[in-house]
């Protein structure tokens, strides 16, 4: 992820996950290891579908940092997955990127 400081605000640029590549091995309910991927176009098509996307402090519903609906979150897939280029006016959340403390 990209972080650059304007003025009262961070913009966050990274990637929210990959295309065609295989994920880390996971545990099913019986203990089994696998891998999964995501196809091409899977992201594209559920954001055709999406009427807003939110974007979340550490996945807290209640920290609502922006939307594709406000115009501050922008999502697309290209060849590489799903990247995300976000606007964050959030005081803490800037703060945190100023002294390197925001990851994605």
């Amino acid at each position: 992820m990209r972080i650059e400081i304007r003025n009262n605000s961070a913009l966050l640029d990274g990637y929210v996950n990959a295309i065609a590549r295989d994920s880390r091995p996971m545990l099913d309910e019986n203990g089994e290891k696998f891998v999964e991927q995501i196809c091409p176009k899977t992201f594209q098509r559920a954001l055709e579908k999406s009427d807003a996307v939110l974007c979340l402090l550490n996945h807290e519903p209640s920290r609502v940092l922006g939307s594709t609906k406000q115009g501050n979150v922008e999502l697309f897939e290209d060849n590489i997955g799903l990247r995300a280029i976000c606007k964050i006016t959030d005081s803490e959340v800037i703060e945190k990127a100023k002294n390197g403390k925001l990851r994605g």
